[in-house]
């Protein structure tokens, strides 16, 4: 019989951490492996439990969901959880962004329905999920960071953003887009240079339209809030992903 997933809860209310406690508990596909209060405990109990997923609220005293995030990511942790973050309905779309680059799977807005938690956290709950969560993991990093900038998957431009880092990772930061990166990407999709070209520019552009601010913290101050090329865009995620900030 597989292991059930484990789960540890952070939320601040002692109300709706014993809610969620009991809830949680009825279920037979979860194992609940511990509660916190504040953002201290959280980090130290994720830290010794080892969960493989946590339901974080970022509004936590003590520490906050940001710092603790920040917390995990310079920890030793041989595998890095499932972090579905909480947080109620208004906070700033560039903390929400920063959640998602520092590893945060998922984002759930309070308040939320007990049963579409619960689904959430069963999604993060499979076998195929659990085991690829390593924080050296490329593909997974640049997946968690366009999708915190919030670039759905179904947009074509997806993919090829992530390619096209990857691409820049194999054959260095000066490799030329339109004679090497466009046409390997290209080549691999089954499509043209000029589509992928598009697909990743409207993409960034969608990027720049729905969350300025949240591309700022990613792109740094030296922008000046202007919309960035794609060749900027694409060596900037590279540049992160390589020194480890991503």
């Amino acid at each position: 019989m597989l292991a059930k997933a484990r789960l540890l809860i952070a939320e601040p209310e002692q109300e709706q951490r014993e809610q969620l406690k009991r809830f949680f508990e009825m279920n037979g596909e979860i194992e609940l492996c511990g509660m916190a209060g504040d953002g201290e405990e959280a980090l130290a109990l994720i830290l010794q439990r080892k969960p493989d997923i946590v339901l974080l609220d970022l509004l936590m005293p003590r520490l906050d969901g940001i710092s603790v995030l920040e917390g995990l990511r310079e920890s030793p942790l041989p595998h890095f959880p499932h972090v579905i973050v909480t947080a109620d309905f208004g906070v700033k779309s560039v903390i929400i962004a920063r959640a998602f680059i520092l590893g945060a799977s998922y984002y759930v807005i309070k308040p939320y329905k007990m049963e579409d938690l619960l689904n959430r956290v069963l999604l993060f709950a499979k076998p195929s999920l659990l085991s690829d969560r390593s924080p050296g993991d490329v593909h997974s990093r640049l997946k968690r960071t366009v999708l915190g900038l919030g670039v759905s998957p179904n947009v074509l431009g997806f993919p090829y953003i992530i390619e096209a880092t990857e691409v820049l990772l194999e054959q260095g930061a000066h490799s030329s887009l339109t004679k090497v990166v466009y046409p390997e990407v290209a080549r691999r999709n089954n499509t043209t240079p000029d589509c992928v070209e598009s697909a990743v520019r409207k993409a960034i552009t969608k990027i720049y339209e729905r969350d300025s601010e949240g591309l700022l913290s990613l792109m740094g101050q030296g922008m000046g809030g202007k919309r960035p090329s794609n060749g900027e865009f694409l060596r900037t995620l590279m540049e992160k992903i390589r020194d480890g900030s991503l």
